[in-house]
């Protein structure tokens, strides 16, 4: 997982596109031609690359409303579940959810904690595929809701 995720990093952070981020990760799983990328280790090649690139947004978001947060105190971060073919009941669940920057998300059926979306101290039951996202909410978001 570590060479997987160090490849990804190193394309992602170096401009490459989706597709040759996934033809390098296929390669990496043991496809040995461009025609069986696209079959059983495609299908995965795809899962690991679109799970692994969005980790790194969800990361780099976390650490910015961290930096931000030191200027606000009060900033929160939302969980938003993003629509797609195979939505994870529990993460439907937790669409709105509001938490402190330095505070846990919890999935409400398992108790389970995650700091953002595809949390890497999260099992692959809550990261693999999944297309959450946290977004930011101003102080004064929360005044006007309240």
């Amino acid at each position: 997982r570590t060479k997987l995720t160090s490849t990804i990093r190193r394309a992602a952070l170096g401009g490459q596109d989706f597709t040759s981020i996934v033809r390098q990760v296929g390669q990496s799983l043991g496809a040995d031609a461009e025609a069986s990328l696209f079959r059983g280790v495609g299908a995965r090649a795809v899962a690991i690359t679109r799970t692994e690139v969005l980790r790194m947004t969800s990361q780099a978001t976390d650490v910015r409303l961290h930096q931000y947060s030191e200027r606000v105190p009060e900033m929160r971060k939302k969980w938003r579940h993003s629509p797609s073919d195979h939505p994870r009941l529990q993460h439907l669940q937790m669409d709105g959810q509001v938490a402190g920057v330095d505070e846990m998300f919890r999935v409400p059926a398992t108790g389970v904690e995650l700091r953002y979306p595809r949390d890497p101290d999260a099992g692959p039951e809550e990261t693999v595929n999944c297309a959450c996202v946290m977004v930011p909410v101003a102080p004064s978001v929360l005044r006007r809701a309240a």
